[in-house]
C-alpha cells in the first residue's frame, strides 16, 4: 500500500509474483470516494501500468476490463441486472 486515508482514498502499487522482465503487470490502482451531495459517493479508480506495448494498450481499450468491474459493480449496488461480461459469469441476484 503505497497511499491510504480511510474512507476516502487508498493507492497500492502492484506487480507479478514471478520475475518479468518488460514490467507490463507492474503498476498502481488507486481508489478516491468524495461526497457530492448528502448521500452520493464519486468514486474515482485508477489503474496506471509501467510498462505497455502498443498491442498491449490497444487490446486493453477494446478490452477495458476495469471497466466491465465498474458496470458490474453499479448495476449489482443498484440492483438492475448486470449485463457486463463479469456478470455474464456471476448468478444474477
Amino acid at each position: 500500500m503505497t497511499k491510504a486515508d480511510p474512507p476516502h482514498a487508498f493507492s497500492y502499487d502492484f506487480e507479478p509474483p514471478y520475475p518479468e522482465p518488460n514490467g507490463l503487470h507492474h503498476g498502481t490502482f488507486s481508489v478516491r470516494i468524495e461526497e457530492v451531495a448528502q448521500g452520493l459517493c464519486e468514486v474515482t479508480i485508477t489503474e496506471r501500468r509501467k510498462a505497455q506495448t502498443l498491442g498491449n494498450v490497444v487490446l486493453g481499450w477494446l478490452d477495458d476490463l476495469p471497466r466491465d468491474r465498474m458496470i458490474c459493480a453499479r448495476a449489482r449496488i443498484e440492483g438492475r441486472r448486470d449485463w457486463s461480461m463479469i456478470g455474464r459469469q456471476l448468478p444474477q441476484r
